[in-house]
């Protein structure tokens, strides 16, 4: 029987299908701009960046972390660039979106450096498997740009290593300041420069004028926030103090470090199947301990290859072992996004296990494919899952395990915001026609993004939230999946709300209030049940429903609401987060109570619709 030829691809076919196949990664990772959520944090720094374009402000400090510390202000100076380049709300997130998608080239130049094209396919592959850091595409912020930026700074380390070449670590010094500012978890991976640098010493390699490159380039980006402390004194070591001090701050010791390894290889994929996609148990935990076999797997690889005195296997453990340490020592709470460095580090380590144990094999070519294809596939049924849900406004949300990976899971409640697609749209409603007043989860969006996307000539006066002034056109906004379970149609369709007018009634409207002027809503410290009573009586009418709605802080304390008519207690026909709308069938023009029990009283508002 005559030999089945081998098929290759020439040289050109297979760089081109390499390139094809980096391109389908970055057009998966854009394809969740759309149904990204308008939160506070990124809408206070759109303002932020706005404001620089606009020459009234020119920040030196960025973001808080944690309300106790600033980093520098490149961000708000990205922010104003991509804004400058067009395209509104939802242009801007694209664009931040296409940075973070870098990082599948950049995993695949690092890997190929480090130990060749197969390492790197695989490592930009497995960026793909649905994990913690995915959720910094559903709240983008700085956060997204962690993983391009920790790459860079590694591509640029191998560089460095492989020619000697002095710009490539004053890169690797840049990009790690960056990193560090797209989240300070970066530090983790300090041993990959530090480890380059020994390995080059103990060689007679390294040389002082590009280590103080490196260390030059790695402070530049804190420069902005080190002129603002030599210009007002600001207490920085104050602040760092008081930041590493905080309760999420103080380290919990090593207790921790088999809950994070395990969120790290599995843990993860099973709270998006199960937690978020609400997927079969069985087989949510089946994909994460199937993620964690392949992770165990590619660390005997690794293991052998570092036996075998493979100095880059070797180095792959000193990171990973290094910035595991690091991270657990540091914190004791541990959100989503501090997970993300350290697992650019264990998926790089991963794809060089894996690839070593692929080459022992006939068919490493289809193990290696097969591979690939499976972490897009996980990837498409996640993003398929997720775009229903965003544009119903019925995200599950719970503040933890979110904010906190290694806590036990909270029950999930749908949570309406706007998504960036919609907010062009909701913006032009908003300014149009006469005065309004808006109730319902369509107000707190509001409340949490500052009513992002409104132009300024819009005018202060053009929306309100709550309040009874009947000289406005009182508004009901509710997540679009609500209005399903109420049985109702709204009368016209916003995005991811359905409206309906309303009158509203001065006995149970809370105070109105005006996204402009009501700040950003920090945590409160005091995080125990709600003390403050208050007691709202009135006549319900028939075939009216009552709306409550909270605007207080909408994502970690509830008020508790009793709904009571002629002395039988109601429980909500439909709720999300922050949002209860109460149906009473059988009382027509009914004597009814409302018990309040809140941080706030004032801040719950209600009517009836």
């Amino acid at each position: 029987m005559p030999a089945v030829p081998r098929t290759t691809l020439r040289p050109f076919d297979a760089r081109l299908a390499r390139a094809l196949l980096l391109l389908l990664m970055m057009l998966a990772y854009l394809a969740w701009a759309p149904v990204s959520l308008v939160h506070s944090d990124l809408a206070r720094d759109l303002k932020t960046g706005a404001a620089i374009l606009e020459g009234q402000s020119f920040p030196l400090l960025g973001p808080p972390l944690a309300g106790r510390l600033h980093l520098g202000s490149g961000w708000f100076y990205l922010l104003a660039l991509l804004q400058a380049l067009g395209g509104g709300w939802l242009g801007t997130v694209v664009l931040l979106a296409g940075l973070a998608a870098l990082q599948f080239p950049l995993a695949y130049l690092a890997g190929k450096a480090w130990a060749g094209r197969e390492t790197g396919l695989l490592w930009a592959a497995l960026l793909l498997l649905p994990s913690w850091s995915l959720f910094e595409q559903v709240f983008p912020t700085h956060t997204q740009l962690t993983s391009s930026c920790s790459l860079l700074m590694a591509l640029a380390t191998l560089r460095w290593v492989r020619t000697g070449k002095s710009k490539y670590l004053g890169l690797s010094g840049l990009a790690f300041g960056v990193a560090m500012h797209a989240h300070p978890t970066a530090l983790v991976l300090g041993a990959v420069p530090l480890l380059a640098m020994l390995w080059a010493w103990r060689r007679g390699r390294l040389r002082v004028l590009p280590v103080l490159g490196f260390g030059f380039a790695l402070v530049l980006p804190f420069a902005p926030m080190l002129v603002d402390v030599l210009r007002s004194g600001s207490g920085l070591p104050l602040a760092l103090g008081g930041y590493l001090g905080a309760r999420e701050s103080a380290a919990s010791g090593l207790a921790d470090l088999g809950g994070i390894a395990w969120q790290l290889s599995g843990g993860a994929l099973v709270y998006w199947f199960s937690g978020i996609l609400g997927g079969p148990t069985s087989l949510a935990w089946g994909l994460g301990l199937a993620q964690a076999a392949l992770t165990l797997a590619a660390g005997i690889g690794v293991l052998r290859l570092a036996w075998r005195n493979e100095s880059w296997a070797r180095a792959a453990l000193g990171v990973l072992g290094s910035g595991l340490l690091l991270l657990v020592l540091l914190r004791a709470a541990y959100p989503y996004y501090m997970l993300t460095a350290l697992r650019v580090a264990l998926l790089g380590a991963v794809a060089l296990g894996l690839a070593s144990l692929f080459a022992g094999t006939r068919h490493a070519g289809a193990w290696r494919g097969t591979l690939g294809a499976g972490c897009l596939a996980l990837y498409a049924a996640v993003t398929v899952g997720v775009y229903p849900l965003a544009r119903q406004g019925a995200w599950p949300f719970a503040f933890v395990p979110l904010f906190d990976v290694k806590s036990a899971w909270n029950a999930t409640v749908p949570l309406a915001l706007s998504t960036a697609a919609s907010i062009e749209a909701r913006a032009r409603w908003l300014c149009q026609g006469e005065p309004r007043a808006l109730h319902g989860s369509l107000a707190v969006s509001l409340q949490l993004d500052y009513g992002a996307g409104t132009p300024n000539e819009c005018g202060a006066g053009a929306f309100v939230l709550a309040g009874p002034d009947p000289g406005r056109r009182h508004w009901v906004g509710l997540a679009r999946a609500m209005w399903r379970h109420l049985g109702r149609e709204p009368e016209q369709r916003l995005g991811v709300f359905g409206l309906v007018r309303a009158a509203p009634s001065a006995e149970l409207a809370a105070a109105e209030r005006s996204v402009k002027d009501g700040g950003y809503l920090p945590i409160p410290n005091d995080l125990s049940p709600p003390k403050q009573k208050a007691e709202r009586q009135f006549i319900w009418p028939a075939g009216q429903d009552l709306l409550i709605t909270h605007l207080g802080f909408p994502l970690v304390l509830d008020p508790i609401i009793r709904i009571e008519v002629n002395g039988r207690e109601l429980a909500p026909l439909a709720q999300d987060r922050n949002t209860w709308v109460y149906r009473c069938t059988a009382c027509p023009s009914a004597s009814a109570r409302i018990d309040i029990r809140a941080v706030d009283p004032k801040l719950v508002d209600a009517l009836l619709f």
